[in-house]
């Protein structure tokens, strides 16, 4: 099974792998109202109160997104990101027990996206 992921254009992926919205430099603005500060460490117990583990999870995709005219947010999604793709059974996949595990499936991901475009 394939899976996909969009990070942006400007990225790390290949250096740092796929980075979780915990490790990675992205913008919380759009989680500020809901958690109900601006604090960084409010809004990842505010994300991790809603789902567990989600301020250590990566977005994925079971197919790339197909715009049809329909949405210009995914349209503005895929014209500003590079699209990763990775056989979840290449990654030998397992539930993580902790943050370093996470990192290095993290970075086998990447590695395989690398070799991938290396072909």
């Amino acid at each position: 099974m394939n899976l996909y992921h969009y990070a942006p254009k400007e990225n790390t992926v290949m250096e740092c792998g796929l980075l979780s919205i915990s490790k990675g430099p992205r913008d919380l603005r759009a989680y500020a109202h809901r958690a109900g500060s601006e604090n960084r460490d409010d809004i990842m117990a505010w994300l991790d109160k809603t789902f567990a583990g989600r301020s250590r999870a990566i977005s994925c995709l079971t197919e790339p997104i197909k715009w049809q005219g329909n949405d210009t947010v995914l349209k503005a999604i895929v014209d500003r990101s590079a699209l990763f793709s990775f056989e979840i059974e290449k990654t030998q996949v397992q539930e993580a027990k902790d943050v370093k595990q996470v990192h290095k499936k993290s970075f086998a991901i990447a590695e395989i996206v690398k070799a991938r475009s290396n072909d």
